[in-house]
């Protein structure tokens, strides 16, 4: 994640907007206390309006900065590959290289390549 990126998503959690349940890899509107829209864009998103502008944040990298790690530089990787499940459990920080040589691995696993 870019820095600014990541110092906007913790200025977003601290306003008060919203709120991130990291056991579940949910995030909820405080305003009405329901799970907030998801868009998938490819990973679920949520769409807020936020220092005066539309902003969109995935909920894995929320969910991470919520549970207190500084994700700048890193991706998120999901464990189990599925890109709905970002309960905090389920995601690692990783290198680009190794997100990549995950998912092939998953895939090949998927398809009987790889035991």
């Amino acid at each position: 994640m870019r820095h600014d990126r990541y110092e906007m998503a913790k200025r977003l959690l601290g306003s008060g907007k919203i709120r991130v349940d990291v056991e579940n890899g949910e995030v909820y509107s405080n305003a009405t206390n329901k799970p907030m829209a998801r868009s998938k864009t490819p990973y679920p998103t949520i769409i807020i309006q936020f220092e005066g502008k539309t902003r969109a944040f995935t909920i894995h990298q929320l969910v991470m900065v919520a549970s207190g790690e500084d994700i700048r530089g890193v991706e998120i990787n999901h464990i189990n590959g599925n890109k709905e499940d970002n309960r905090r459990v389920n995601l690692e920080k990783t290198s680009r290289s190794k997100n990549i040589a995950h998912a092939w691995k998953l895939k090949r696993s998927k398809i009987g390549l790889e035991n």
